[in-house]
């Protein structure tokens, strides 16, 4: 919501639904098998390394946003969130 992204989103994970937290892929899991979608055509954006390995473990393509120092374990690494081009992975 702070970001004015909500509206780009078909369904919110809340993290208390979960059994584990991340770097463990439940969140990631949940939201695609609330979404119908297999995990590997998933695309997960993280800026935390814990958000990556759990996206990773989940069998998703990882976008990390921040620092690709941090986030090395991620596919693509972007600075933020502006530079996040979508179309480039549809």
């Amino acid at each position: 919501d702070r970001l004015g992204l909500a509206d780009a989103f078909d369904h919110v994970v809340d993290p208390a639904s979960v059994a584990q937290q991340k770097p463990a892929p439940d969140m990631f899991l949940a939201a695609a098998r609330a979404l119908g979608v297999a995990p590997s055509r998933c695309l997960g954006i993280e800026d935390a390394a814990a958000g990556i390995a759990a996206i990773k473990q989940a069998g998703m393509t990882a976008i990390g946003v921040g620092d690709p120092r941090l986030l090395a374990a991620a596919d693509v690494v972007v600075p933020d969130m502006r530079s996040l081009a979508l179309k480039r992975f549809l």
